[in-house]
């Protein structure tokens, strides 16, 4: 079962400042019986420099833009069989015929959702006609409570119990160069492009008794 609202408004003032707000909340059995409902909130600011007066002294400046943003995702990442346990019915049991139940997922009430927070900043400039376009964008992300599956005795009688004992983050650069040579009149649609990434991995977290390498 799922069930989210969410509401959403953006503030412009003359065109050179704008706010971004979002909240939703979303409910769901998949967040586990702690965390039914999550809530993500998001914020993004804009600041549009080329409606600025004194940009007119920059003739050959015809857009430049920065942009920062701020918002948490929370997401369900397990199947409700981890969370409530899973029985198994099949027609035999023990090798004999008839009904059998078998006990075949472990269950983790405390088990919760998937929460990545992400911090945004950009910047996109338009130059000399609009012949030449810069966008950058650099970026962290960090995902928490990602699920795990921790390896158990086999004296339990099951061999994984699945819990939040993992984190990673995520971040990077993004560039890209678009350059159009011609005159803006020309029969004739040429561009040169030059695009740039670099994006890193890092695992924050495992479980302090999980006994592998990272």
């Amino acid at each position: 079962r799922a069930l989210s609202f969410a509401l959403a408004t953006s503030y412009d003032y003359k065109k050179r400042y704008v706010l971004d707000l979002s909240y939703r909340m979303d409910g769901s059995s998949g967040n586990g019986f702690d965390n039914l409902y999550t809530r993500n909130p998001a914020v993004g600011l804009r600041w549009n420099a080329h409606n600025e007066p004194w940009i007119e002294d920059f003739s050959w400046l015809n857009l430049a833009s920065l942009r920062m943003s701020w918002g948490i995702n929370v997401m369900p990442n397990s199947t409700l069989e981890r969370i409530y346990g899973k029985y198994n019915i099949t027609g035999n049991y023990n090798q004999q015929p008839g009904i059998g139940i078998d006990f075949g997922q472990i269950p983790n009430p405390n088990l919760k959702p998937t929460t990545s927070t992400q911090y945004n900043l950009g910047v996109d400039m338009a130059m000399f006609n609009n012949k030449v376009d810069f966008v950058y964008d650099t970026y962290y992300k960090k995902v928490d409570n990602l699920l795990f599956p921790e390896q158990l005795n086999s004296t339990n009688g099951f061999d994984i119990l699945y819990s939040n004992g993992a984190a990673i983050a995520n971040y990077g650069h993004e560039l890209a160069i678009n350059i159009r040579p011609l005159p803006s009149g020309s029969p004739l649609s040429w561009t040169f492009s030059l695009n740039g990434a670099y994006n890193r991995d890092v695992l924050l977290k495992l479980p302090a008794h999980y006994g592998g390498q990272y």
